[in-house]
């Protein structure tokens, strides 16, 4: 008696497959949802430090500003302020101000998918035309800030946006280097 080779695959080859197929297909979503969650992050604290280096360079330029009824003049200083609420406060957004008599707000930036946190009280301002900064943390002057962001869906993701106003360096740095 011959028998006949089979060119297929068996039931149970076929579904090893499908589960090793299935298996594989999660773990690369979940990957890619983390790998989203940190861009996010980063995207907004590169928000932040945009808004910061945009001060700085309104404050260096001496750029005139343009207030609500159509006046042109350069502020006394470009000022930084996350909008903060609650206890503890979480900040979602911050502006940058014009201040002068009366203060005048530049712009609003609304963080996408953090907040700022463990800051009750920040501003920086920028004071023109030497750029020299200030730093009131809480009321208290300081040399350097460490902004804390967090993913709000997942606390666990946080970096740092750090700012001196000696140096006048801005850098974005991973929550384990911030102090």
């Amino acid at each position: 008696m011959m028998r006949k080779n089979s060119a297929g695959f068996t039931l149970i080859e076929i579904l090893i497959a499908i589960a090793i197929f299935s298996i594989l297909s999660s773990i690369m979503i979940l990957n890619f949802r983390g790998d989203a969650k940190t861009k996010e992050l980063k995207n907004d604290c590169q928000k932040i430090t945009d808004a910061l280096r945009q001060a700085q360079t309104m404050a260096l330029s001496g750029q005139q500003v343009t207030n609500g009824s159509g006046k042109s003049f350069i502020p006394d200083a470009y000022r930084f302020m996350p909008t903060c609420s609650g206890f503890p406060a979480t900040c979602k957004s911050f502006s940058l101000i014009a201040s002068s008599s009366p203060s005048f707000m530049m712009s609003k930036t609304r963080l996408d998918k953090s907040e700022i946190y463990g800051l009750n009280s920040l501003v920086i301002n920028f004071i023109p035309p030497s750029a020299d900064s200030s730093i009131s943390v809480n009321g208290v002057a300081t040399t350097s800030v460490n902004i804390k962001v967090r993913h709000t869906q997942n606390n666990t993701l946080s970096r740092c946006v750090s700012y001196n106003s000696i140096s006048g360096r801005i850098d974005i740095l991973d929550i384990s280097k911030c102090n």
